[in-house]
């Protein structure tokens, strides 16, 4: 009960909450994220934490290296939903 909750109410929100404000979460090296797959139910998203940012020409973050439990992937920065720290 609690898990599916979770996953139809909470995991949306954090998205919503980061695309209100018109820009990419204000992520640091160290942050815990769930990397957005839309192949996989939401629930399955695998998790990691930020290994290194790379900001866009406009100094915004664009880019991040993410550390998951089989390596270092790179992802934009609107495929991931930052967790509560």
């Amino acid at each position: 009960m609690f898990w599916q909750r979770w996953v139809k109410e909470y995991l949306p929100e954090l998205q919503n909450r980061r695309e209100a404000h018109g820009q990419g979460p204000d992520l640091q090296v160290g942050d815990p994220v769930l990397i957005a797959d839309s192949q996989l139910p939401r629930n399955t998203w695998p998790r990691g934490r930020i290994e290194n940012i790379y900001p866009g020409a406009d100094g915004q973050i664009r880019t991040v290296e993410v550390r998951t439990a089989n390596g270092l992937i790179k992802r934009p920065t609107r495929k991931l939903v930052p967790l509560p720290k």
